[in-house]
Parts: C-alpha cells; structure tokens; sequence
C-alpha cells in the first residue's frame, strides 16, 4: 500500500508550488508472521472469556434460553472466520462433541 501526501502552496506573487512526499512504512515480518500463526490459538480463548462474562437472562416459562454468552461468542467467531453460515455450522458444533 502506497500512501502520498501533496500541499500547495500558494505565495503572494501567485505562483503555486506542489509539494509531494511518499510515505512509507517498514514491516517486523518476523513478528507479523508469528502473530499471524498464533492468532487463532489467543484469538477464541480471549474471545470466550469476554464473552463469558455477559450475564444470563431470567429464564421464565416456556423454552430454555439460549445464553447470551453463547450467542455473542457465535457470532463473533462466525464473522471472523469469514465462512458462510453453512460452512462454519461445522465449527460451531465441534466442541460440543469433543466434551
């Protein structure tokens, strides 16, 4: 990604003069590369203990809930996994049959 910052500036006489300056960044590849291999491992046990701290709602009559806690932990894995609803239904009950 190439970033580039440009300023005019204009002087009494009115000549304009055009400043441009390429911005550049360096890159910890090393670094990079061993987040990127680690991210899913920290990723969802960082995820599960944030979320496990949402509350339960009452459960009054009728139908068990489904806690809130789970909702919120599905639906951020799902999005960050990038896969389609039918694609990640396999993730989401994978850790029921490993229990």
């Amino acid at each position: 990604m190439e970033f580039v910052i440009r300023r005019e500036h204009v002087y009494p006489d009115g000549s304009v003069v055009t400043e441009q300056v390429k911005v550049t960044y360096t890159q910890n590849w090393p670094a990079y590369n061993a987040a990127q291999c680690a991210e899913r491992d920290l990723f969802f046990p960082m995820l599960a203990d944030l979320c496990g701290t949402l509350c339960r709602p009452y459960a009054g009559k009728g139908r068990p809930r489904v806690p809130l806690s789970d909702i919120a932990y599905n639906s951020v894995a799902k999005i960050h996994s990038g896969l389609s609803a039918r694609r990640f239904d396999g993730d989401v009950r994978e850790p029921r049959t490993r229990a």
